[in-house]
């Protein structure tokens, strides 16, 4: 997640640099867009890798039992 994390924030950069350039006439806007779409999925794939961690943890509770313990969830038994 933290390499994710990184990514995003070189592409944030990147992405700044490309429209200073094209506001200085330096590049085509091409390379806005390009830097656009590379920042889009650069926040996409942290998205994934905090979706991806978020699901390893509910395996791992399920796997030892530790599920409704870790959401504080108490089962009793019914009040006869």
């Amino acid at each position: 997640m933290e390499a994710a994390k990184v990514a995003v924030n070189l592409a944030k950069e990147n992405l700044h640099a490309d429209e200073r350039k094209y506001e200085l006439g330096a590049e085509p806007v091409f390379f806005v867009l390009d830097a656009q779409t590379q920042l889009a999925q650069a926040e996409l794939n942290l998205i994934q890798a905090q979706v991806n961690f978020q699901i390893a943890v509910a395996q791992v509770d399920h796997a030892t039992g530790d599920l409704l313990e870790h959401h504080r969830v108490q089962v009793t038994e019914p009040a006869k």
